[in-house]
């Protein structure tokens, strides 16, 4: 018969720093963050109810007259998207485009897919504002040395090698996560991180409307999977990705 002892090994001090440091006690704390996130599933509700793929155009208004801009749901094959056009000699404007109108909520993720025709004058322009007092919380577009922006984000990354036309679109995703009460936003393109920026107006505290436009006469874009998401609207993204984020911020 066997008996099994135990005894206390003393550990010397410097030694349980070299432990403590070798396993990066920092990485724990940011893997438990993230398996406590698993226990709690994501509100995914679309405030555009699913009507971001532009498959019923009558859900959508277009405040702009058609000599001026077009907007027309498109289908090839299996593919279904918006193609916005915007015709010379017309005004500038940031107000006009096509909108949809929904409940004033304060979302967390906005999620689309974009293609342009241009990358030296701005095209591509997407807001989510409040209607009622005209201020933004997220404006993006793309334009002027083929860069894509994101409220006071002048650099988010270039487009230039997406640059299409009706015969051939390339379709780059965006991904915006929207934190309210630090007032800021952070921006992923094609499911890389690209940094973040603040509110566009910081004193909104909640959005109704989602415009879609071409600020520069003659200029064709392109969109479609088109969310506004409660919380998220693919819960297998913030699992991967906020990881990436949080590992880039602390490291």
């Amino acid at each position: 018969m066997f008996q099994q002892t135990c005894s206390v090994v003393k550990v010397p001090l410097s030694r349980m720093y070299r432990i403590i440091k070798k396993t990066n006690f920092t990485s724990l704390i940011i893997m438990f963050i993230i398996l406590i996130q698993f226990a709690f599933a994501y509100n995914t509700t679309d405030y555009l109810e699913g009507y971001g793929d532009f498959s019923d155009m009558k859900q959508w208004t277009l405040n702009d007259t058609k000599d001026m801009m077009t907007a027309e749901h498109i289908t090839e094959g299996n593919e279904t998207f918006l193609e916005v056009k915007k015709k010379g000699e017309t005004e500038i404007n940031f107000r006009n485009g096509l909108y949809y109108l929904f409940t004033k909520s304060q979302p967390e993720h906005l999620r689309f897919q974009f293609a342009t025709s241009q990358k030296e004058i701005e095209a591509a322009n997407l807001r989510l504002k409040d209607s009622i007092n005209d201020k933004t919380v997220v404006s993006f577009r793309c334009g002027y040395a083929g860069f894509i922006k994101v409220n006071d984000n002048q650099m988010v990354t270039f487009y230039n090698k997406s640059v299409s036309n009706s015969s051939h679109i390339i379709w780059t995703q965006a991904d915006i996560l929207i934190q309210w009460e630090q007032k800021q936003v952070l921006i992923w393109i094609n499911n890389t991180y690209m940094g973040s920026a603040g509110l566009y107006h910081e004193d909104v505290t909640g959005v109704d409307q989602l415009l879609i436009y071409n600020l520069s006469p003659e200029t064709e874009s392109w969109w479609k999977d088109v969310q506004v998401c409660k919380e998220r609207c693919d819960e297998n993204f913030t699992y991967s990705q906020i990881l990436i984020v949080m590992i880039y911020i602390l490291f």
